[in-house]
């Protein structure tokens, strides 16, 4: 029996080489170990017979045409009708018109999607995989940034910054996938946090009426999370606005906090020291010249001053405030007097230091009631005994005696005397009756 032996001659095709980023790959054939013939699905075949294996081979020309066309991806077969076995010898030919499909996973690093952007921390890898249905992988390539196609090798995103990342794959026919593209963002870089206090010193003093508040920036991933904590308290979430301190005792504090990314960046922790003042000033009142007390109540006389004297234990004092009589409130600044006209005045007093602590609520300085004392006492005197007047001189006896008074509406300290005596005449020369305050 005669043999036939069918040669099938493949013409390859080639696209023509276009402005893109993907490279053309030749269209070709393949046989497997098994001796399985694969093409490409839109080559064309020709049938070519020798009578050997090894000879050479003559193409067979059809009625009709010079080639076949498959009719697309899928396994053909060209059969020769075999009278002798009653059957058919088939010749089979794998169309191979698919190409690979290629995966990619991105794994080891946190990531976060926001809107179409996505971004990935650190310690991202980037692994590819493909199949095909047909002939098998050949080869995947990919590109990082538009650079060259090379062939698939773990790639290395260890720079922050924006990436295309470009990759396909070809199988054994030369059949090449669709160009695949990721674009990402790989942020490396923790947040920054900065802290605001509305209401402090140049020693960085604050008072309860500081505002203290966090603000906070990140250029890729955005921020996530914030973190703060006073002293060695457990780190509390920032959640936007002013924050609580006003709990704090009177002293010095840390204020720490912190930001994180959406990649898990975390920022490193920052703090702020600060001294909280919650103690307000301390003051005194200091009399300059006359006063005398008699129960709760102060008497000064027309030559006496008010001294207003404030201490702090921190900030320092800013202002000095008083008022008279509950008249409006005006900055001291030296000892004052009271004002000119007798009778029961109020003064009340405070002191602001430099983080706004002041005395005025409770008015635990106030003086209170102080009595201004302008005249001196009324003088009186009597003779008891044997008198006799001549012009502005009084006469008596060494038996007469004298009394002296003296009436004050506010106060008296003590009546004094003066005589001259002789043993024929005793003149009364002075008498003189002095209040507190030295009226005469």
């Amino acid at each position: 029996m005669k043999h036939l032996y069918l040669f099938l001659l493949v013409a390859p095709s080639f696209l023509k080489a276009q402005l893109a980023i993907q490279p053309v790959h030749q269209k070709k054939i393949f046989i497997d170990s098994a001796g399985r013939y694969y093409q490409q699905a839109s080559l064309p075949v020709y049938l070519m017979v020798a009578t050997t294996p090894d000879g050479k081979p003559v193409p067979l020309q059809a009625a009709n045409r010079k080639e076949i066309t498959l009719e697309g991806h899928g396994v053909h077969a060209f059969k020769h009708e075999n009278h002798i076995n009653q059957g058919f010898d088939e010749f089979q030919i794998y169309a191979d018109g698919i190409a690979p499909i290629t995966r990619s996973a991105f794994q080891n690093a946190p990531a976060f999607l926001s809107g179409s952007k996505q971004y990935y921390g650190t310690g991202l890898s980037v692994t590819l995989s493909a199949k095909d249905e047909m002939s098998g992988v050949e080869q995947t390539f990919h590109a990082i940034n538009g650079e060259t196609f090379k062939p698939y090798a773990p790639p290395s995103f260890a720079a922050e910054g924006n990436y295309t990342y470009d990759y396909y794959s070809t199988d054994r026919t030369g059949n090449a996938e669709t160009l695949r593209t990721r674009t990402f963002t790989v942020d490396l870089t923790a947040p920054n946090t900065y802290h605001h206090f509305i209401g402090i010193s140049s020693q960085s003093v604050i008072s309860t009426n500081t505002t203290i508040y966090l603000t906070m920036s990140d250029t890729l991933s955005g921020v996530a999370k914030t973190f703060y904590r006073f002293d060695k308290e457990n780190f509390k979430l920032y959640t936007g606005g002013n924050i609580p301190f006003q709990y704090l005792a009177d002293g010095d504090h840390t204020l720490t906090y912190f930001s994180v990314d959406n990649v898990t960046n975390k920022e490193t922790e920052k703090s702020m020291k600060f001294y909280l003042d919650k103690t307000a000033p301390i003051m005194s009142a200091d009399v300059l010249g006359d006063k005398f007390l008699v129960g709760e109540k102060v008497y000064f006389s027309g030559r006496t001053k008010l001294k207003l004297t404030a201490v702090d234990n921190k900030s320092g004092i800013k202002e000095v405030m008083f008022s008279i009589n509950d008249q409006p409130y005006e900055k001291y600044n030296d000892p004052f007097y009271l004002p000119n006209r007798s009778g029961i005045h109020n003064v009340r007093f405070y002191a602001n230091d430099n983080t706004s602590n002041n005395t005025k609520d409770d008015f635990a300085h106030s003086i209170g009631v102080i009595y201004v004392d302008l005249t001196g006492p009324a003088l009186a005197h009597t003779f008891n005994g044997p008198t006799f007047i001549k012009a502005d001189t009084v006469f008596v006896s060494p038996k007469t005696t004298i009394t002296i008074s003296g009436n004050d509406p506010e106060v008296i300290d003590e009546i004094y005397n003066t005589s001259v005596e002789n043993r024929k005449v005793i003149h009364v020369m002075v008498v003189i009756a002095a209040c507190l305050f030295g009226f005469f």
